[in-house]
């Protein structure tokens, strides 16, 4: 009798723990799956994440950037705005690579005669219009009538500066976003020197820049001739 009673015990402990080994091979089965769909979802996650927060493919948004003037002045030799000091402009002298002369700081021919030389620059590159007014200063000499009929120099300077310029010279940028303009009749220096003047630039959106002041210089040359020794 006693020996059923142990078997009925030993046979019960068997059956519990084939239980208990059953179940925690399940909730194992299904943590793992749980873990999977979890890693799986967060994947998921991760792919859509960048729409929802506009770094996907989709969920680029470019910002337009309208392009701006940045810029215009009178440029040097190596045909950079000057922007730390006055430009002059030698009005009386013909743009020749003859008149050179690196001792009176005249280092090319932009800066000879009353057509300037100058740059525009924009903040973007891309074919950009803008428009370009030479404003003289209230101070610079005023030219009679008669002075006006008597040379052909004086009306056109004059017939430009009075004409209205409301907008100014229409041009346009090259590809890179900058314009160099080497001669412009419609934007001429007076013939005399001390008056001054200043470029004023404006883009299609009303921005407006301005060159440094620009001082018409007349320089004269003269040849030193010995007398023979008497």
């Amino acid at each position: 009798m006693l020996s059923l009673i142990i078997a009925a015990v030993v046979i019960a402990v068997v059956v519990i723990v084939a239980l208990n080994v059953k179940s925690n091979t399940q909730n194992t089965s299904t943590n793992t799956s749980g873990g999977g769909g979890t890693a799986s979802g967060g994947a998921v996650s991760a792919t859509s994440r960048p729409a929802s927060t506009g770094t996907g493919a989709k969920g680029v948004e470019k910002k337009k950037v309208e392009a701006s003037i940045m810029s215009i002045g009178i440029v040097d030799e190596n045909n950079k705005i000057i922007t730390s000091r006055t430009s002059k402009q030698y009005v009386n002298i013909r743009k020749d690579a003859k008149y050179i002369d690196t001792g009176n700081n005249i280092k090319h021919t932009g800066i000879l005669s009353q057509i300037l030389k100058f740059k525009v620059t924009f903040n973007h590159p891309g074919n950009h219009k803008f428009y370009v007014k030479l404003v003289p200063e209230a101070g610079n000499i005023a030219y009679t009538d008669t002075e006006k009929d008597r040379h052909a120099n004086f009306k056109n300077y004059l017939d430009n500066i009075n004409n209205d310029q409301t907008k100014g010279v229409e041009f346009t940028t090259d590809s890179n976003g900058e314009k160099i303009i080497d001669g412009n009749d419609k934007l001429i220096l007076s013939p005399a020197g001390g008056d001054i003047f200043t470029l004023v630039a404006t883009d299609e959106e009303n921005n407006e820049v301005k060159s440094r002041k620009i001082q018409t210089e007349r320089m004269m040359y003269y040849v030193e001739a010995k007398m023979p020794v008497v």
